[in-house]
């Protein structure tokens, strides 16, 4: 290929088409609803727009906050309704949140381990009554995880973004048991 740039270009131009076509808003938002949908027919009688609580670590101007905050303005916008519970502070994607609608609330961690942190998102999530519970790599996937079980919501989608190098025995095994007694998509 860096021998032949007009094969490169052709080749660059198809893959970007393909990755286009894929990573579309609008065909990731209809994944999440029709994922969304199914968690709540799997578990309820009643087919009903579930409420979502989005719990994500920080809103800072990164990779998987920025899907988060994409994903959540675009539910929104097509009527969804949608909250986000942002654990340790908040960072610019509040703003493009907040514009669209889309509350958010911060919760406060302080630490690597904050059982107060925990008290209060299984506060926010049996006031809020959400649907469904998404949470956002390792952190919050822990805390949101351990937050809808001790408050007893039945729809919890854990999204794993990254593969970090740091995770070792102990995380692998927080998440194996977090996961037992849950239903998989």
């Amino acid at each position: 290929l860096l021998a032949d740039e007009e094969k490169a270009r052709a080749m660059g131009a198809c893959a970007r088409r393909i990755a286009s076509r894929r990573c579309d808003i609008n065909r990731i938002a209809e994944r999440h609803l029709e994922l969304y949908d199914m968690l709540v027919r799997r578990r309820a009688t009643q087919h009903a727009e579930a409420p979502v609580l989005m719990v994500i670590a920080t809103l800072d101007n990164a990779g998987t906050e920025n899907q988060m905050a994409l994903l959540a303005c675009e539910l929104a916008r097509r009527g969804r309704p949608m909250k986000v519970a942002c654990l340790t502070r908040l960072g610019p994607l509040e703003e493009r949140l907040s514009a669209r609608g889309v509350p958010v609330e911060l919760v406060g961690k302080r630490g690597k381990v904050d059982f107060r942190t925990l008290v209060r998102l299984v506060g926010a999530v049996r006031r809020a009554r959400h649907g469904i519970i998404h949470t956002w790599l390792y952190t919050a996937n822990v805390y949101g995880r351990l937050a809808a079980l001790l408050a007893r919501a039945p729809r919890v989608l854990a999204a794993e973004r990254s593969t970090d190098p740091w995770k070792g025995r102990v995380a692998a095994n927080i998440d194996r048991v977090l996961e037992i007694g849950r239903a998989h998509v």
